[in-house]
């Protein structure tokens, strides 16, 4: 059950392998985190390993979304292409 997390601490990122998985507690995963690099400073964590999301998204949905997430996004893509090239990537600019 092991975990990989990326540690980023202002520029820099970190690789830490946690051998029993993730704490319980976002407290607790906070510790170990700040622990491990001897933080005082804030972080962000981003989980590096792929099949530990999809078991967990597997373990709290009825069936796997997966198949009708990419369904849904190859319905949507031509009209959300067209409404970015309409835009021609100006979205979320000020002027």
């Amino acid at each position: 059950n092991s975990v990989a997390l990326k540690v980023i601490i202002e520029h820099r990122s970190e690789k830490l392998l946690l051998s029993s998985g993730i704490p319980s507690t976002v407290e607790q995963l906070h510790e170990t985190v700040k622990g491990a690099f001897g933080l005082i400073e804030d972080f962000t964590l981003h989980y590096l390993d792929e099949d530990l999301v999809s078991a967990e998204f597997q373990r709290i949905t009825t069936g796997n979304l997966e198949p009708k997430c990419m369904s849904m996004l190859d319905h949507y893509s031509p009209k959300l292409l067209s409404l970015f090239q309409a835009k021609n990537g100006a979205a979320g600019e000020q002027h």
